[in-house]
């Protein structure tokens, strides 16, 4: 099956166009000692040693899987931050 998630998120600097997509290969990332962390994966062969790194588990999954993630700019503007961080 596939899933569908939809964030928002504030984003610093301008990106170039309104809407825009990314491909990519997500798959479980072997740094995480239960599994649930997932990454991209950029290539066959990252994807077979995070399946070793599982011992097995979820070994398909750390192979990866084609995901699409669409981007569009819901507003533009200036925003000014306050604080002992900025």
């Amino acid at each position: 099956g596939s899933a569908k998630k939809q964030y928002l998120a504030l984003v610093f600097g301008h990106p170039e166009h309104d809407e825009w997509s990314c491909t990519a290969v997500l798959g479980r990332d072997p740094h995480d000692p239960k599994g649930f962390k997932e990454r991209v994966v950029t290539s066959v062969e990252e994807g077979l040693v995070a399946s070793e790194m599982l011992e097995g588990k979820a070994s398909n999954k750390a192979k990866g899987k084609a995901c699409e993630t669409k981007f569009s700019v819901v507003a533009r503007g200036m925003l000014t931050l306050k604080g002992k961080f900025f």
